[in-house]
C-alpha cells in the first residue's frame, strides 16, 4: 500500500518541478536585457557603457555605506519624504533588474539589500493612529490576551489551581451565555485551548508592539494565527448549533459572542496575505521593468 503513494508523491513532484522549468523559461525569454545587465543610470553616479552599449554604474562602493550612497543606489536622490513604504517600492524595482536568480550580480543585490537596511533605519515611521488596521489588531490582541488567561486556559488549568479572579469569570461567562462548551470542554475543545495558550497567547504579548512598531516580522505569525483561530471558531460555532438542550436564542446568543473572532480573523487572514504578497515577485514582473 505504501509503494502507490509514494508512487503518486514521485509523480506529483516531477510534474510540478516540470512546470515550474517551464515557466520559468518562458519568464526568462520575457525579460528585457536590463534585467540581466542592471541599469544604474538612474542611481546618480556616473554613466558609462561597456563595449556592448549596455548601461552600468561607474565607481565602487563605499567601505562603510552611507545614507547618500543608499539613496543614490535605489534612486531616491531628491526624496520629499523618506517613509518605509517609499523605500520598499524603490528596493523592489532595482532588485527586480538585478536579481540573482534572474541572472544579476549577487554582489549588487547584497548592496540593493544593504541600502534598504541603511534607509530603514532612518525612515520616518508611520504613527499607529494613521495605521487603523492595525490599531485595530493591536486591540484585539490585547483584549484577547486578557480573555486567554482569565477566562480560556480555565479548561485546561485544573481547578484546585485557578486564580479566584479566573474562576469567578470563567463562572460568570459560562451562567451568563449558558457556554457549555466552557462548562464541560470536550477533548477537541481542550486540544484548541492548548494551542491558544502555547502559541496564540504569545503572539497577544508581543503583537502589539511590533505593531506599534511597523514591523512586518509579525505579519507571517498574524496570517498563521488568522488561520488557526478562524478554523477553530468555526468549529466551536458549528458544534454549538447542534447542541440539543440550548435554545434558539441562546444558540444565536452564542453565534454572536464567537461570531466577531471568526469576522476578525478571516479579515487578518486575507489582510496579511496581501501585504505579504506585495513582497513576492509575481510571474510577469520582470516582464514589466523598465
Amino acid at each position: 500500500m505504501v509503494w502507490p503513494i509514494v508512487a503518486s508523491l514521485v509523480g506529483a513532484l516531477a510534474f510540478t518541478s516540470a512546470r515550474a522549468a517551464c515557466r520559468a523559461y518562458g519568464r526568462l525569454k520575457a525579460m528585457p536585457p536590463e534585467a540581466f545587465y542592471g541599469n544604474f543610470n538612474s542611481y546618480g553616479g556616473k554613466s558609462a557603457h561597456d563595449k556592448y552599449n549596455r548601461p552600468f554604474y561607474e565607481g565602487g562602493f563605499d567601505a562603510q555605506m552611507t545614507v547618500s550612497e543608499a539613496l543614490d543606489i535605489l534612486g531616491m536622490t531628491g526624496e520629499a519624504e523618506l517613509t518605509k513604504r517609499a523605500i520598499r517600492t524603490n528596493h523592489r524595482r532595482v532588485m527586480l533588474q538585478n536579481h540573482p536568480d534572474k541572472g544579476g550580480s549577487p554582489y549588487l543585490a547584497t548592496k540593493i539589500n544593504e541600502a534598504r537596511e541603511v534607509l530603514d533605519k532612518v525612515a520616518t515611521r508611520r504613527s499607529l493612529l494613521s495605521r487603523k488596521t492595525d490599531l485595530v489588531y493591536l486591540i484585539y490582541f490585547v483584549q484577547h490576551a486578557v480573555v486567554t488567561l482569565l477566562i480560556d486556559s480555565t479548561v485546561i488549568i485544573p481547578s484546585q489551581y485557578q486564580l479566584g479572579i479566573q474562576s469567578s469569570l470563567a463562572n460568570f461567562h459560562i451562567k451568563s451565555n449558558n457556554d457549555v462548551l466552557l462548562e464541560s470542554p470536550p477533548t477537541w475543545l481542550k486540544s484548541y485551548v492548548w494551542l491558544e495558550v502555547l502559541f496564540q497567547l504569545p503572539l497577544f504579548i508581543v503583537g502589539p508592539y511590533y505593531l506599534y512598531k511597523d514591523s512586518k516580522k509579525v505579519y507571517i505569525p498574524m496570517l498563521v494565527y488568522a488561520v488557526e483561530a478562524a478554523t477553530t471558531t468555526f468549529a466551536c460555532m458549528i458544534e454549538i448549533l447542534g447542541v440539543n438542550n440550548l435554545t434558539f436564542a441562546e444558540k444565536m446568543n452564542l453565534q454572536l459572542l464567537y461570531g466577531p473572532i471568526i469576522v476578525v480573523a478571516l479579515w487578518m487572514a486575507v489582510d496579511m496575505s496581501l501585504r505579504i504578497n506585495r513582497w513576492i515577485p509575481s510571474d510577469d514582473l520582470f516582464s514589466k521593468s523598465k
